[in-house]
């Protein structure tokens, strides 16, 4: 009770703000970054901009155009053509666009503007991560769009997600969520994670995520992962990703963490610390409008008025905030603010047969709950090794840690949002005295709702993945020939542990002056129940390449290669239940009751096994075939049904280079 009192008392609103420091070879470079986590103000004005982007030769779709130090962008239509709401026309827009240099325009008040943009050809040197190869920028013939690792890092999200809204064509990022630690992958449950990733849009029925591949082994999600680790982020998409078959038909996202390189060691350590708030807070009626309101609907049919004249009078005038409070639920339940920090230490370096990175991250999440039950923390170590055997072998040792630990309050967050909408300004939320009033029906007050006194959902999650590469020249046999392969292990566990215990709220006695004390529930009731699952996810990923790469004279130029994918994974989970607790000091299952206690469990297996083929020719850097081809095979289809074929072409022709 003594923490419900403290959170209504502390209603202060720090600036938002945060830092990023980093050091390297020895050398301090600190950079205050202001960041403006979507802070309405009331003297900003939204203002629609709207323009072109062109070259020298006409409109550029499909070119991107961002709000600098924001994540608010757009890419423009079939004829270059973009539309944009800004606040206020006194900012600066980035436009930027494949094989182009970047081009930042300042609006100085203007609403219509017109950017051409230049070509940028050391761009089109620039190495893109494919499908189990790379190549450089102007000889791709897919649709394939680049995100710097700089702006990864220097984005002010904690959810890698979200940072990549408007930075890149065709990817788009739908955010309604906001909860700490949503679908962070770890094993924990994600169902209520509100970030969405789609590439060009809905695509397929059911699921429409793009598969998301971190160093080759596909993940649920990317959202948690440390910006600094990260050295390069590719959309493949349409043709560019029919190399990855069945599970392309979304697009996919190829993410490559950072290595280290021959030299001395390098430390970088970043600090950032972040206030997030609402855009926009609920706009409730106060108990004299919601009066004045029912008085209205009253006269309209006919019926008594429910409020006097004096008493709409006495909730205008907030004198008596017991027989005439003034609640506004929103503004009890949520705080202004909510902390966000991150920090990251990583060293690499190496000599020329041995290079390693290796990175620590720690990240810490508050949500917008006064209470403070709302929470997330996870820690992170990484390793990647790099190390030369001979000359013509080389083995890679990636190794990954992440530990999530997850808070909220007992009651799921449909139901106190509902509260919030639903009680009436009329009635008492929290006393003068700090007791907290009955609220909604059956003594659902929001603010205790949102707290621990309803009870507690901890999942803890662990991932731990690790990836053992191996490659191997054969110039000795064929020049231009190697073998490439890897083995990938991921273990997942997620531990969870949903607490719910009713409450105590009171109602002000005004005869004798007391306040009586009664039991307040939600919709599971007025019974103590706890639950504790577990799952395990265990998965094993061999992969295997054969490289064929040669230059025939000057003019041309032939890489193929083919290879086989084998997955295996077993997933278990189970859950044990028991009701009748006779206090809230123990939720333990062994304190619970024997009647109505229960319990259950899944297991599942699956298998994929994969073969693929890619071959690709250019003439004189003038004219690029590509030919891909990959025959998929899955375990969720009956005998004879299991495999399918999936073959993709692409051409290009560089008009530059003609005369």
């Amino acid at each position: 009770m003594e923490k419900i009192k403290k959170a209504i008392a502390k209603k202060n609103k720090p600036k938002e703000g945060g830092f990023y420091f980093k050091v390297l070879h020895g050398r301090v470079l600190c950079t205050f970054l202001i960041v403006l986590m979507g802070i309405t103000f009331a003297n900003a004005q939204d203002v629609t901009i709207s323009g072109t982007v062109s070259d020298a030769q006409g409109p550029l779709p499909g070119a991107s155009v961002v709000v600098k130090g924001t994540t608010n962008g757009a890419q423009t239509d079939f004829d270059g053509n973009f539309t944009l709401n800004v606040s206020g026309a006194d900012v600066t827009l980035v436009a930027s666009y494949i094989g182009y240099a970047t081009k930042e325009v300042s609006l100085e008040g203007q609403t219509n503007i017109d950017i051409q943009l230049e070509e940028d050809a050391a761009k089109l040197e620039e190495v893109v991560v494919l499908g189990y190869t790379t190549k450089k920028k102007g000889e791709v013939t897919g649709s394939v769009s680049t995100i710097d690792s700089k702006a990864i890092e220097q984005s002010s999200s904690k959810d890698i997600a979200k940072s990549l809204a408007g930075r890149a064509s065709g990817l788009i990022i739908s955010d309604r969520g906001g909860v700490p630690g949503a679908g962070n992958g770890g094993g924990g449950n994600t169902d209520d994670d509100a970030t969405t990733i789609l590439i060009r849009g809905k695509s397929t029925l059911n699921n429409n995520s793009p598969l998301i591949l971190i160093d080759g082994i596909q993940a649920a999600t990317f959202s948690n992962l440390s910006p600094q680790d990260i050295a390069s982020l590719t959309v493949l998409k349409d043709g560019a990703a029919a190399i990855y078959g069945s599970r392309a038909a979304n697009g996919v996202i190829l993410i490559t963490t950072k290595r280290g390189k021959a030299g001395k060691p390098k430390i970088n350590f970043s600090s950032a610390y972040n206030i997030s708030s609402f855009t926009k807070q609920p706009n409730l009626m106060s108990s004299e409008q919601y009066a004045i309101y029912e008085n209205e609907i009253a006269a309209r049919a006919g019926s008594a008025l429910p409020f006097t004249q004096e008493q709409i009078n006495n909730y205008a005038s907030g004198s008596d905030p017991i027989n005439f409070p003034n609640t506004d639920w929103a503004d009890l339940t949520f705080a202004n603010s909510a902390p966000e920090s991150r920090n990251t230490l990583s060293v690499s370096g190496g000599a020329e047969n041995v290079k390693y990175f290796v990175s620590g991250d720690v990240l810490e999440q508050k949500g917008v709950y006064r209470s403070g039950a709302l929470k997330f923390g996870q820690k992170q170590v990484r390793s990647n090794l790099d190390i030369n055997i001979t000359d013509d072998i080389k083995l890679g040792v990636d190794l990954l840690g992440s530990f999530g630990d997850r808070n909220r309050p007992g009651v799921g967050e449909g139901d106190i949002y509902k509260q919030i909408y639903t009680n009436l300004p009329t009635e008492v939320g929290v006393y003068p005295n700090g007791l907290p009033g009955f609220g909604g029906e059956n003594g659902q007050n929001p603010l205790i709702m949102a707290s621990n006194q309803s009870g507690f959902i901890n999942e803890k999650s662990t991932d731990l993945r690790g990836k053992f590469s191996l490659d191997i020249k054969l110039d000795k046999i064929l020049n231009g020939l190697s073998l490439n392969g890897f083995l990938g292990i991921r273990k997942m566990n997620s531990d969870t542990k949903n607490w719910y215990t009713p409450w105590t709220v009171y109602n002000f006695q005004e005869g004798t002056g007391e306040y009586i004390p009664t039991v307040g529930f939600s919709q599971r009731g007025q019974q103590r129940i706890l639950r504790e699952s577990f799952g395990k996810y265990d998965e094993s990923l061999i992969n295997a390449t054969l490289r064929y790469s040669k230059l025939f004279g000057d003019d041309h130029s032939l890489s193929t290669f083919v290879g086989l994918e084998k997955l295996d994974s077993d997933t278990r989970s189970f859950y044990a239940e028991r009701v009748g607790f006779p206090s809230s000091d123990k939720p333990e299952l062994f304190a619970g009751g024997f009647d109505q206690q229960q319990s259950s469990g899944i297991r599942s297996e699956f298998a994929r096994m994969d073969f693929f083929g890619s071959l690709s020719y250019d003439f004189k850097k003038k004219y690029f075939l590509d030919l891909t081809v990959r025959h998929d095979g899955s375990s969720n289809f009956g005998p004879g049904k299991r495999y399918g074929t999936f073959p993709s072409v692409g051409a290009s022709w560089a008009l530059d280079k003609e005369n």
